[in-house]
């Protein structure tokens, strides 16, 4: 017997704190066998729950990723992860006049219709 599934689309929207701006990078295109970067594309996410990682958020993140600054997205929306096995750069979203790219993700949407993601600060140097 499996359990039902609640459906917590609502909580998102009566716990909204505002939209995010995404980036989203686009694969690369090969012109006459020269790899070209492709503009990313820029979309709006409205419904969006964002809060800073608590302490127990940073500790399912790697070692050496704990002193960045972290925020976690509660949205409807499926966003990009990074990736070190492909190179592929993860959403890199606007929040507070501030960017964080998308480093991990837990997909609910079976459960609650959302996802919780981790986002990192974009170091300006970079």
């Amino acid at each position: 017997m499996t359990a039902p599934v609640m459906n917590l689309d609502g909580v998102i929207d009566s716990l909204d704190t505002g939209t995010i701006e995404v980036e989203r990078q686009r694969p690369v295109a090969y012109v006459q066998g020269n790899a070209v970067q492709p503009a990313p594309t820029i979309f709006t996410v409205e419904r969006v729950n964002v809060q800073p990682a608590t302490p127990r958020d940073l500790l399912r993140l790697p070692e050496n990723d704990r002193s960045r600054e972290t925020i976690i997205i509660f949205t409807a929306e499926r966003l990009e992860v990074s990736s070190t096995k492909t190179g592929r750069r993860g959403d890199v979203v606007r929040w507070s006049d501030r960017r964080y790219e998308v480093t991990r993700r837990e997909d609910w949407a079976p459960q609650s219709g959302h996802f919780r993601c981790w986002a990192q600060k974009v170091e300006e140097d970079r």
